[in-house]
C-alpha cells in the first residue's frame, strides 16, 4: 500500500491510494459524494469512480484515521510539465486541518518537484455559512492565497475563489 503516516498529538492520519473498499466504505463514499458533491450521482457511478482508474493525470488518495477508518479523500490532477498540482475535490468533514496537512506532507514527499498547489473553492447561497467560512479559514491557515475570483455564469449566487500555495514543504504552519 502506498501510504504516508502523519502523526498528531491525538490522531494518526494516513494518506493512501486505496485499492479495495468494504461495502461500508462504499456506502460512506456514496453518502458523502451524493450529499456534498452532486446529489444526482448514482451509487454505481460513485463506486466506479472510486474503484476504477480515472485517467493518467488524475489521482485519488484517501484519508484514514488510525490506518483503518475512512474519513475522507482528495482528488487531484498533476501537471509535471509546469510543476503544478490542482486539487479538484477534497472531503474530510471534521478532519480538514489534519487531512490537509497530511495531504501536503504526502504531496511534498511523493512529488518533490512540484512547486505549486491550487484549488477552486465555490460557495453558493444554499450553503451553510459557518461551513463555508470554516473551509476558507482552513485553506488560508494552510497557506493558500486567493489569486482570482469568478462569478458562476450559470448561477448568479455562486462564486468561485481560486487559491494557490507556492510552497508545499512540510513547514506549512508558518505560511503567510
Amino acid at each position: 500500500m502506498d501510504s504516508y503516516d502523519v502523526l498528531d498529538d491525538f490522531n494518526s492520519i494516513v494518506v493512501t491510494k486505496k485499492k479495495e473498499f468494504s461495502q461500508e466504505e462504499l456506502n460512506e463514499l456514496f453518502k458523502w459524494d451524493s450529499k456534498y458533491l452532486d446529489s444526482d450521482l448514482t451509487k454505481d457511478k460513485v463506486i466506479k469512480h472510486h474503484t476504477k482508474k480515472v485517467n493518467s493525470k488524475t489521482k485519488i488518495v484517501y484519508f484514514l484515521r488510525g490506518n483503518t477508518t475512512l474519513i475522507g479523500y482528495c482528488e487531484f490532477e498533476i501537471d509535471k510539465i509546469i510543476s503544478h498540482i490542482k486539487i479538484i475535490w477534497l472531503f474530510a468533514k471534521g478532519y480538514g486541518k489534519l487531512s490537509m496537512s497530511s495531504l501536503l506532507n504526502y504531496l511534498s514527499l511523493k512529488y518533490d518537484k512540484i512547486k505549486l498547489v491550487s484549488l477552486g473553492v465555490s460557495v453558493d447561497k444554499t450553503e451553510n455559512k459557518q461551513a463555508a467560512i470554516a473551509r476558507f479559514n482552513l485553506y488560508i491557515y494552510m497557506g493558500f492565497n486567493i489569486f482570482n475570483l469568478k462569478w458562476d455564469k450559470q448561477n448568479e449566487y455562486r462564486v468561485i475563489l481560486y487559491m494557490k500555495r507556492k510552497n508545499i514543504s512540510l513547514n506549512f504552519h508558518h505560511a503567510k
